[in-house]
């Protein structure tokens, strides 16, 4: 019986093997062979037909092939495994030998390489490298580790294509492999609904689509595939969103195939850097120091792309070879222009002129059939979801000092753009909405790490509070712990609730920024108000109006009806309402607020004023505890120059009541953030918050106003009369109806005396005379903007000055000083690097009484020529002489012949002449 069953199992086993490979393909797609057939479906692979005599393994060339699942999609191997396909298309993990040889060859691979990373961040010099870590030392990044130095090798990955649905990454040890794109698996299933709801485009009659900011995609939810051969596909229109999509260099912005924007690798600049190192090869030299030309009119010189000097990195004085000059055979599209790239190859790109009369056109009809707004009276928006922007059909424009100019209303497209972070919404004067950058968030980084130094802290595990009413707890944005990011239990600290001080305009409500700062967002509670609006009233009892009609129950209040054109709060008289249940009857607010109805009559808890006025004065104790100590009989100032001396409330000595020298703190000047409505101004009260409150002086101007020229010498007008005296400036006339603010042109003025020659403004600021001529120091707003300005000023231009005393090798050129780097000679710096740049002042010519200087950023600018007191005088960098100053004095051994009759700014000339 025994041997029956022997006999029985082996006959079973040689047909599994005999009937095994036969079938394995039986029933199954075909693939591969001379056409090399792919399989349809992307979770399927193509094996080798064990069936038949052709075989791969064993020599076999075009063998065909059938589609069977990939079991390795679904297959988890154990470590120091990976997962193949045996000839039956079975998964089996096997030892990966790639990982037991990697551990070996992990201690040489960063051998002989040049380093990278580490605590400075340093970079690869090659833009065909790239930083892995160092396998070879403890540091992990994978593991935790932080500031691990690495290695640079070459980016396998330039060269490496892999197949669809992978897709290319580095190992540990800096070798390419293609490994399955998540994304794109996951893409499969959004596939079905990407093209739902969307209008239809493309097919056989090629249908486009009608918005200018859309493209037209293959719909992946059909059969038809452009991609595989398939010919007049239907398709759908969706956002191009590579038009709000900034990539990094090396990448360009493509959409895939559900219409998101991604950054892939630009191939053509991967392929570049490998032919660069020939493009110069056996071509003759051009450029350079000499400058040398090309013999040939029809060559051109472009940059060697094989050596280390790029003149668009800021190299100077590179050498070029000549190359034919492409573009002379080249014809491009209308649109396009002709240009060579880094290879001397002719590229057409798009004709950014063309460009701008294409949009010279569209601002004729933008404002077609749209309701007026602005203008003279103002006129504003009748939707809210509206916006006004200025007419660009028209001649005035507000951006080059048109007054009272007319605009068009059109739909906030702001209100629904959802820009990338870092980046702000705001429309371009086709009223279209685009993505800038936003320079309050670039900043915010830096400012991150600062916001809670010396704070109290608060949050946590604990939910610890703030022990002062009047703040408010914000979380540290200095660690990893982000509540909108998943963050749980993060701690925080206590910052001044400046939303307590800030009022903000209708439409807006104040929120907290992630530093702590007060901003003004729009309301949405407010904006969905809008359509609710229209049916508040709807069905209810009337009231008000003229005859001041009442509600009939003591339970219902009369408010105002929001859909009709009467606004009580807009100056409306009489206007009808309705009745509705007073809310606040029934509602409970939290200490510290009080019910008020809002104008569609529902309840609301808002700050009691009267009990912040009563934690204010709790405050007044704590205001100056940890701040620096300022004023005083010595008058000490304050070390920042964005701190302001307050006085300490905390003290029996008061300023206000006669208190003489009294002891104060630096505190932040918040006025410095803080933006006033019109008529209003900025000031701190006693707790040194910012309070904008009215403006006295502009409402005493408007009596002033009349006077000012009084008894005054004529100036300006038709004939543009000039002053007599040099030291007087000409005014406009505010008593008369010419005003040059507002479009008024050949206005009559007066010549008062220059206020600002005589007034002294604080670091950052600027004096300016106002309309009735008195000298007012004001934001230097030229110099906020020089700021981020300055660090490009020196870049790509040749150095100067330094310890060499080097001098700029054109006499058109003069030598600034460096103002990214810390080395200022303003402020005692000696030896300061600099850079060459072009002599404005050689081309400017200023008015009499003017001089022409040139300012950190080697710009021109006119200044007065009067003497000031000299206190001290900088000296020239090694190499340089100083020339005379103003008033033809001459500076001796650096100090002034005439300390009331010098100038602070002295010319420097090459002694190399």
């Amino acid at each position: 019986m025994m041997h029956i069953a022997i006999v029985a199992l082996v006959a079973s086993t040689l047909t599994q093997v005999k009937d095994g490979p036969s079938a394995v393909c039986e029933d199954k797609a075909s693939c591969g062979g001379f056409l090399g057939t792919p399989c349809k479906s992307r979770s399927d692979v193509c094996i080798d037909d064990p069936s038949d005599d052709c075989n791969p393994l064993k020599g076999g060339a075009d063998c065909m092939g059938c589609c069977v699942f990939d079991q390795c999609m679904v297959t988890k191997c154990s470590a120091g495994f990976t997962c193949q396909l045996n000839t039956l298309g079975q998964a089996e993990c096997v030892k990966d030998e790639k990982e037991a040889s990697a551990d070996v060859a992990a201690v040489d691979v960063c051998e002989d390489k040049a380093s990278c990373g580490g605590f400075l961040g340093t970079p690869c010099k090659s833009r065909s490298d790239v930083c892995i870590d160092d396998p070879s030392d403890d540091c992990n990044p994978l593991k935790g580790g932080a500031d691990c130095m690495g290695c640079c090798v070459f980016d396998q990955c330039m060269v490496t294509k892999c197949s669809a649905g992978f897709t290319c990454q580095l190992n540990t040890l800096g070798q390419a492999e293609c490994v399955k794109d998540e994304k794109e698996s996951s893409a499969d299933v959004a596939a079905v609904d990407v093209c739902e709801d969307k209008a239809s485009c493309g097919g056989f009659l090629g249908t486009p689509c009608k918005s200018r900011s859309d493209v037209c995609i293959d719909d992946p939810s059909d059969d038809c595939n452009p991609l595989k051969g398939g010919a007049d596909c239907m398709g759908c229109c969706v956002f191009d969103q590579c038009m709000v999509t900034k990539c990094s260099a090396g990448f360009t912005c493509q959409l895939n195939t559900l219409g998101q924007a991604d950054c892939v690798k630009d191939e053509k600049e991967s392929s570049a850097d490998v032919a660069a190192v020939d493009v110069c090869e056996d071509k003759a030299s051009c450029g350079g120091f000499l400058g040398t030309p090309c013999k040939s009119r029809s060559d051109v010189c472009i940059d060697d792309p094989s050596d280390d000097c790029n003149p668009l990195e800021g190299g100077a004085d590179c050498m070029g070879c000549c190359v034919f000059n492409q573009c002379l055979a080249a014809k491009c599209s209308a649109g396009f222009t002709c240009q060579l790239n880094t290879l001397g190859q002719a590229e057409c790109v798009k004709d950014e002129r063309e460009e701008k009369q294409a949009s010279a056109l569209a601002v004729v009809d933008v404002c077609e059939d749209k309701a007026s707004c602005g203008g003279f009276l103002g006129t504003p928006c009748k939707s809210r979801s509206d916006v006004c922007i200025d007419d660009p059909s028209d001649d005035c424009n507000p951006l080059k000092g048109g007054a009272d100019c007319m605009g068009c209303c059109v739909f906030d497209q702001c209100m629904v753009t959802k820009c990338s972070a870092g980046f702000t919404c705001q429309l371009n004067t086709l009223g279209q909405a685009e993505c800038v950058k936003d320079e309050k968030e670039a900043s915010a980084d830096v400012a991150a790490v600062d916001v809670c130094e010396d704070k109290a802290s608060c949050g946590g595990f604990l939910g610890t509070p703030c022990k002062s009413r009047s703040d408010v707890c914000i979380d540290d944005p200095s660690d990893d712990c982000n509540p909108l990011k998943g963050g749980a239990d993060c701690m925080g600290c206590c910052v001044f609730d400046q939303c307590m001080v800030t009022k903000c305009s209708a439409g807006f409500t104040c929120q907290l920024n992630t530093l702590g700062q007060a901003e003004c967002v729009k309301d949405e509670k407010e904006s969905s108000a809008d359509v609710a609006a229209v049916d508040v009233c709807e069905d209810k009892a009337s009231c008000g109006g003229f005859l001041g009609t009442p509600c009939k129950s003591r339970s219902d209040v009369c408010i105002d009806d929001p859909s009709d054109d009467c606004n009580p709060l807009e100056g409306g008289a009489d206007c009808m309402g309705c009745c509705v249940f007073n809310q606040c009857l029934a509602a409970k607010c939290s200490a510290g607020f009080k019910c008020q109805l809002n104008t569609l009559g529902q309840a609301e808890c808002v700050k009691d004023e009267r009990e912040e006025k009563q934690a204010s004065a709790l405050a007044v104790v704590d205001v100056c505890e940890d701040k620096a100590s300022c004023g005083g009989f010595l008058g000490t100032p304050c070390k920042s120059r964005s701190d302001v001396c307050i006085d300490d409330p905390s003290d029996d000595c008061n300023p206000l009541k006669g208190g003489a020298d009294c002891m104060g703190c630096c505190v932040f000047d918040q006025c410095m953030v803080t933006k006033c409505s019109a008529g209003f101004t900025c000031q701190l009260n006693t707790l040194g918050q910012a309070e904008c409150v009215k403006d006295e002086k502009e409402s005493s101007a408007d009596v002033a106003a009349v006077d000012v020229c009084k008894d005054k010498a004529s100036c300006g007008g038709f004939l543009g009369t000039p002053c007599k005296s040099r030291s007087d400036v000409c005014i406009d006339d505010p008593s008369d109806d010419c005003n040059p603010l507002k479009g008024g042109a050949d206005c009559m003025g007066c010549c008062v005396f220059d206020q600002c020659m005589v007034t002294k403004c604080s670091a950052g600021f600027t004096c300016q005379l106002n309309t009735l001529g008195q000298a007012e120091c004001v934001k230097d707003e030229k110099e906020a903007s020089a700021d981020v300005e300055a660090l490009e000023v020196c870049k790509g231009k040749a150095s100067c000055g330094g310890i060499l005393g080097e001098f700029c090798e054109s006499k058109s050129d003069v030598c600034i000083d460096n103002p990214s780097d810390d080395c200022n000679p303003l402020k005692g710096g000696a030896d300061c690097m600099g850079c060459c740049v072009f002599n404005q002042c050689m081309v400017t010519k200023c008015s009499a009484g003017f001089k022409c200087v040139l300012s950190t950023m080697g710009q021109a600018e006119c200044v007065k020529d009067r003497p000031e007191c000299c206190l001290a005088v900088p000296s020239c960098p090694r190499g340089f002489s100083q020339t005379k100053a103003c008033n033809e004095k001459e500076l001796i051994a650096g100090d002034c012949v005439e300390v009331s009759l010098c100038c602070s700014t002295i010319l420097c000339r090459s002694n190399v002449q």
